[in-house]
């Protein structure tokens, strides 16, 4: 699932789910992934649902590892777009539920629309990162400057220094159970970078 794709085997011509029209249904557009042939076709333009494209072709998938091929519940219109901010949605998340952190002086926050629901989880946030290109924003932020991942590594050519969601895989021993420390490689293809993340307090 994408809400982008190229209407050009060379990627050259982006195009994006939210201008496509139900003229477009027949036609196949090309997968983001470069390395990826599948056949991707527009899909929810009956005004139901946000619209997105899929490989929903059975003889034309995407290869093995595509993360444009990788289950992905991401609907935009199910999400207020304008009242999403990436810095507090990370901070409610790492923030226990049983406290409730009052600042003297509130910051001023974005207001959206009552009918739609917030991101919840690092999950939702996730799949509508990998939804997008690195390069497109989403209420006013790049993709790419929210998660680490094959796509937006050309960002981070000297390290990753705020908070971010990171796309990567176990490095040697996954889990040590002495010092309670978990160490994974980031990106996946180049394992460029190594993160460690260990039990507060440890």
């Amino acid at each position: 699932m994408s809400m982008y794709v190229f209407k050009d085997k060379q990627r050259k011509i982006k195009f994006y789910a939210k201008d496509a029209t139900k003229e477009n249904r027949d036609i196949r557009f090309y997968c983001p992934n470069p390395y990826c042939d599948a056949h991707m076709y527009i899909c929810g333009v009956d005004g139901l649902s946000a619209a997105y494209f899929s490989a929903n072709r059975q003889n034309h998938p995407h290869i093995n590892g595509c993360s444009y091929g990788s289950p992905n519940n991401f609907n935009a219109s199910e999400y207020d777009e304008n009242a999403f901010d990436f810095e507090n949605v990370l901070e409610a998340l790492m923030t226990p539920s049983q406290s409730t952190i009052r600042k003297e002086t509130p910051g001023p926050h974005k207001t959206g629309d009552p009918t739609k629901k917030p991101f919840r989880t690092i999950r939702q946030v996730y799949d509508m990162c990998k939804s997008f290109d690195p390069a497109d924003t989403y209420s006013g932020v790049e993709i790419g400057q929210m998660i680490v991942d094959d796509r937006s590594e050309y960002m981070y050519p000297k390290g990753v220094f705020r908070k971010r969601i990171i796309e990567g895989q176990a490095k040697g021993q996954f889990y040590n159970s002495i010092k309670k420390e978990i160490t994974i490689s980031a990106p996946i293809k180049s394992r460029k970078y190594s993160f460690v993340l260990n039990a507060q307090g440890a």
